[in-house]
């Protein structure tokens, strides 16, 4: 009996020390996406040549392109994660996303007005202002010391400093095409970064003025590669914060 009480202790023992093993290969708990808040700096349509005209928002003063990407006068706050959910977040790798999901009741304005270099010729684009209820928008912080995708996105950043991002926006027109912008110079050429300001542990500004480039992008056909939409000025800035 002495023997299999031992032999009963023995299996105690050694399920035991396989889940304190366990515990141990779980390390921290794994990152997840944490709801944000964004506020744009300009809301509303901000063509002057609108019907009515709008009102050029952002510093005019300072550069000549109003900003052309604006939101709706109200926060965008995160709601579930970005699978599924919509708003603004931080995501688990560390980059910024605002979501907008179809039929949600929010929108995102997009003006294209300022032209660096137009579509070509076999370009689908026929608008100058895209007024949007659904639309996925994010970055690609870079780290400046290496020229490569930083490990841990917006978080790599010091408080106080500005590092350049990639930007993405995806959006479906009426017709099922696919747009999407472009602040990617190295997969993009003749677009640039936009940039990603810290301006403390849980806030930074996300911002592109006139100097930078954005890239706007459709579809190829036969694998030829995205389809040239045109190059345009699209200042903007956001403010976004993790409680």
């Amino acid at each position: 009996m002495f023997l299999r009480c031992a032999g009963f202790a023995s299996v105690l023992i050694a399920l035991a020390l396989s889940a304190n093993l366990g515990a141990q290969k779980g390390g921290k708990p794994k990152s997840v996406d944490k709801i944000a808040t964004a506020t744009f700096r300009c809301n509303g349509p901000t063509a002057a040549t609108r019907d009515p005209a709008g009102t050029p928002c952002g510093p005019s003063a300072t550069w000549g392109a109003p900003d052309a990407i604006t939101g709706d006068g109200n926060l965008y706050v995160g709601a579930g994660t970005t699978v599924g959910g919509v708003g603004a977040f931080l995501r688990s790798d560390g980059e910024l996303e605002v979501i907008l999901r179809p039929g949600g009741g929010r929108l995102l304005f997009l003006n294209f007005e300022s032209v660096v270099q137009s579509p070509g010729s076999i370009a689908r684009k026929t608008f100058d202002f895209a007024d949007l209820d659904g639309i996925d928008l994010n970055t690609n912080v870079i780290n400046p010391a290496t020229n490569d995708v930083a490990g841990n996105g917006a978080l790599s950043i010091p408080v106080g400093a500005t590092w350049p991002t990639r930007v993405k926006g995806n959006w479906n027109d009426p017709y099922g095409v696919l747009y999407t912008i472009r602040f990617n110079p190295t997969d993009y050429p003749g677009s640039t970064y936009a940039w990603m300001a810290r301006t403390s542990e849980n806030s930074w500004t996300w911002y592109a003025t006139d100097t930078e480039v954005a890239r706007l992008v459709s579809p190829g056909i036969h694998h030829q590669g995205p389809r040239d939409e045109g190059w345009y000025r699209m200042p903007f800035q956001i403010v976004v914060t993790v409680p």
